[in-house]
């Protein structure tokens, strides 16, 4: 999930290459997001609706298939209502309530049933307090939905498999240097402003010299994105997450859709299982232990790319949901702030309070992940101990 300001001033207009010995000046443009996940994308949507323009560049070529984040909270949906998204229809996209509504705790899918919690709130008496109920929408198809809205707006220019390099500034502007991975061609864009959504480990912030703060990683986690139909391994007790305890796949499965697909993240020792001795063959055989039966899926994919859900501003575990929904609060923040100094409403000023408005909920959001994910690592390793009488 993304995080965001890098305030940058810019100006310009045109492509400008580097590459060549041309005095031409770098185009200019307004605001120059780096990062086409989520909060990119809704960055670019919001900033629209304002009527501002932006380059959004991302440095794949297509969107990535894993379902990473999931969990969109009341206040999230209600920032895309609040901006024309159609929520209604974004909720088609994920889960249906009856097989998302619970957390199981299991020894694995077909063994032991040790026990069960409720989704967060997802029963009627929540649309007493705000219009939008907490849904579970796969991330890749949330970013396709926001995605979809941009393809002929006219405020929005989107490249792909552009990638962000450096930049400096120069007075009131920031001068980009991007790069056309296929052909490693650069050139350069004036901006006034710079959003950083490229994820935790941000080129423009590592490009800024920002560290993170924080814990580093407590856990080794692999994850994998498998196919396959669990609705007859898990019968009745359908869920979103289920948390299993064998010591063979300790982790949680999540139930992006329980026909088709779900993403086991698995807590392994790393120093018995380094992660670059992770295998196809070593991820089948945790996804069977954690399934505990034979079943025909698809082959999974190991994901060495460890903290994916995570963004340039704050990188949390997967404990919690909150990553995601931090990152749609940081932009909705911000997106109005630009708005308010671009059409002078207000002064430069006001864009120095987005952190203050933003990063202590973000520091508080990240301890809880981190406190979350602790709490469920030990109560699951406690649980997979023999006992003896």
């Amino acid at each position: 999930m993304p995080g965001l300001l890098e305030q940058v001033n810019l100006n310009g207009n045109g492509l400008g290459n580097v590459d060549d010995d041309s005095p031409t000046q770098p185009p200019e443009l307004s605001v120059l997001i780096v990062g086409g996940g989520p909060t990119g994308l809704l960055s670019a949507y919001m900033l629209s609706k304002f009527g501002i323009k932006s380059l959004l560049i991302e440095k794949y070529p297509e969107r990535l298939a894993a379902p990473k984040a999931h969990a969109l909270c009341p206040r999230s949906l209600e920032i895309c209502r609040q901006y024309g998204l159609d929520t209604n229809a974004m909720r088609k996209l994920g889960a249906p309530r009856e097989d998302a509504n619970r957390v199981n705790f299991v020894t694995n899918l077909s063994g032991e049933h040790i026990g069960l919690l409720p989704y967060e709130r997802m029963d009627s008496g929540v649309l007493e307090h705000t219009p939008e109920m907490l849904h579970n929408i796969p991330q890749p198809a949330f970013e396709q939905f926001v995605a979809k809205e941009l393809e002929h707006d006219p405020n929005v220019e989107i490249r792909k498999n552009v990638a962000y390099v450096t930049s400096h500034q120069i007075d009131d502007q920031v001068i980009s240097t991007l790069e056309e991975r296929s052909t490693k061609t650069r050139w350069q864009v004036r901006s006034r402003y710079v959003l950083a959504c490229d994820g935790a480990k941000s080129q423009v912030r590592a490009d800024l010299g920002i560290k993170s703060e924080g814990e580093d990683g407590y856990e080794t986690m692999m994850t994998i994105h498998f196919k396959a139909n669990l609705r007859p391994v898990v019968g009745e007790r359908t869920g979103m997450l289920h948390w299993i305890t064998d010591p063979a796949c300790s982790g949680f499965i999540i139930a992006y859709d329980l026909e088709a697909n779900h993403v086991l993240i698995s807590n392994f020792d790393s120093k018995k299982h380094p992660a670059d001795t992770w295998s196809q063959e070593l991820a089948r055989t945790t996804v069977a232990a954690a399934i505990g039966q034979e079943s025909s899926c698809v082959p999974p994919t190991p994901n060495r790319g460890l903290g994916r859900v995570g963004d340039a501003a704050h990188s949390f575990p997967p404990t919690g949901g909150l990553g995601l929904n931090s990152g749609i609060a940081d932009a909705h923040n911000l997106a109005y702030k630009i708005a308010a100094v671009h059409h002078g409403w207000a002064t430069p000023s006001i864009l120095q309070t987005y952190q203050d408005d933003r990063r202590q909920i973000a520091l508080v959001n990240s301890a809880q992940s981190v406190k979350n994910g602790k709490k469920i690592f030990s109560f699951l390793k406690t649980l997979a101990k023999p006992f003896y009488f």
